[in-house]
This record gives C-alpha cells, structure tokens and sequence, in this order.
C-alpha cells in the first residue's frame, strides 16, 4: 500500500492486510505513529473497546478523523458477534456532511481520532469532544436496555441450541470448551443447559 502524505480529500476504510501494512512500516521506521487522540477510556462500547483502545495513526493523519464503523450483527444460534468493524477516515468537510446526512445511522460508531481536539485543553477540549461526538457515537447502554439485550440473546441461543440435533450440539460443546468432548450420557437437554452456563461464563 502506498502512503500518500496529502490526505485532506480521504474518506474510506482500511482493510484488515493494510492496517496490518501500516503497523509493518511503523515497526521498520518508516512511518511515525501517535496514539489517537479519542480512544482509550473513552471509548464506552466493549467490543470497539476490546478491539481499539489503544489504537494509534500515522502522525501525518491527525487533522482527519479516523472513525470505527460497524453494522453490528450476532449470531441467532451462539449469540456470538459475526460482524467486523472498519476504521474509516474522512476530512473535516465530508465527516460533517456524512453527520448532515446521518449516514452513520444503524450503525454502531465512535470516533478514534478527532482533528478537532488537537491543540486544545481542559473545558475547551471537553466541550469539543460533547459538540463532535453528538448524533454519531450511540449513548450508552441504560441498565434496562442491556437487560433487555441480554434477554433477547438468551432467548435466541436457546432457541438456536434446541433448533440442534444432538451429534451438532456435542459440536457445540467442544468449541465453547475449547475442544473437550462431553461425556457420552450426556442428554440433549443437559447439553443445551451446559452449553449455556459456558458461555454465560465467559
């Protein structure tokens, strides 16, 4: 992938080989590396949080934002998440006209790196995290809400597990376990409940 040093007019994404790419030239010197200036503690989402918290850009890359972007979907059956997020840049003017746009919409979001934090501090900096953030990063998740979640994912992964015949749900049960067969008297129904306290305790 070529670096290109003029990146006033980029909006796209990186693929997974070209951030990969990119860390490549940062460990052989080539290209310098900041750490993002939103990232971190504040991102409040814990798959972007496990995935980018200390996510960093090339240095010549700070006056465009780097935004995660996700159209999230689960798997009905495991309730594990089968979507991957994307790092996506844009300049000043076409992130504010994707926001005019809500172009982010259905999608979960947050902003990893904001151009419009460089160079301020304290209130100042704070009140432009409030102003930029606003319509694009989904508020976080009440006590209600995530019960609510966590119901409906209960119920689909019940409702997966059963769907199962038994040789599939023994399938199941060695890759929640990491490969371990369950015992051979083991019943459909205990199958399932066992299944389901694994993954409860992950």
């Amino acid at each position: 992938m070529e670096i290109v040093k003029d990146k006033t007019k980029q909006s796209h994404g990186m693929t997974h080989s070209e951030m990969e790419e990119l860390h490549l030239k940062q460990i052989q010197g080539e290209v310098e590396f900041v750490d993002a200036n939103n990232a971190g503690d504040n991102i409040k989402d814990e798959h972007f949080a496990a995935q980018y918290s200390d996510h960093k850009i090339p240095a010549h890359e700070k006056h465009i934002y780097h935004v995660a972007v996700e159209a999230r979907m689960f798997n009905q059956a495991t309730g594990e998440k089968i979507s991957n997020a994307t790092v996506k840049k844009f300049n000043k003017e076409t992130f504010a006209f994707m926001k005019k746009q809500e172009a982010f919409k259905g999608q979960t979001v947050h902003i990893l790196h904001n151009p419009e934090l460089e160079g301020l501090k304290g209130k100042e900096k704070a009140a432009a995290k409030v102003e930029n953030l606003g319509g694009t990063t989904p508020p976080t998740e009440t006590p209600e809400e995530k019960a609510k979640r966590e119901k409906a994912e209960a119920k689909a992964l019940r409702e997966g597990l059963e769907a199962m015949t038994v040789p599939l749900l023994r399938e199941q049960y060695a890759d929640v376990t990491g490969g371990e067969q369950p015992p051979s008297a083991m019943r459909k129904e205990e199958l399932i409940e066992e299944i389901i306290a694994i993954k409860k305790s992950k």
